[in-house]
């Protein structure tokens, strides 16, 4: 993790849209704990924390190459906030990033959604450094394919240019072949590493924290 790394400034994690409940995300918070799989291979020794720390320690070669994560699995085993403490690690690195909800991504096209005074939010996803695509396959799916062709759109035009690009989804490699085509899973593993992220939903543990407050 050695190399030039600037401060993030709160205009710099509005610029990349990075939900505010990440903001303070540190990897020191991804869980030890998790099992992965990679690819086909059986489950290995080895938490989201070790990959996440891997990939930081090679970012660079990382950026250059265009190396990306997908990563999958049940909701509130800490994808997407593992997947921001990347991005954001990328940004501190002088590198541009953008966060994209794909539930929000129809909304953006059609809507031509300013990010600035010289890009739509679509023209820049297509553009910068490190985009993050959270929750692949919810919400996008209409009667005419609408959403998931802008996905395909997005992640086969950033595989050639070399960009990299992380995503996050509850399908599962098979659901999502299923989903978007065996050629888009193929662009997909050239260049974004898919990964199966095993463990319990937080979300429930954190709510039953806040409940114990109140029941105290």
């Amino acid at each position: 993790m050695e190399g030039y790394r600037r401060n993030l400034t709160e205009h710099d994690l509005e610029r990349m849209m990075i939900p505010r409940q990440f903001w303070q995300a540190k990897f020191k918070d991804i869980d030890t704990c998790n099992q992965l799989q990679i690819s086909d291979e059986p489950p290995v020794t080895k938490s989201l924390s070790q990959l996440i720390e891997t990939y930081l320690v090679n970012m660079e070669k990382m950026t250059q190459d265009g190396i990306g994560m997908f990563l999958y699995g049940s909701n509130g085993t800490g994808k997407t906030m593992a997947a921001c403490v990347v991005a954001m690690e990328s940004r501190r690195r002088a590198n541009t990033v953008l966060f994209v909800e794909t539930l929000e991504l129809k909304e953006i096209v059609m809507g031509k959604t300013k990010f600035d005074d010289e890009q739509t939010v679509w023209e820049r996803a297509k553009d910068v450094d490190f985009l993050l695509l959270d929750d692949i396959g919810k919400g996008v799916q209409d009667s005419k394919g609408f959403g998931d062709e802008l996905i395909r759109t997005i992640v086969k035009h950033r595989a050639s240019c070399k960009k990299v690009t992380w995503m996050t989804s509850q399908l599962n490699k098979k659901e999502f072949s299923d989903r978007f085509g065996p050629s888009m899973l193929s662009v997909v593993q050239e260049c974004i590493v898919p990964v199966k992220v095993v463990g319990p939903d937080k979300r429930t543990a954190s709510s039953k924290n806040l409940t114990a407050i109140f029941t105290q």
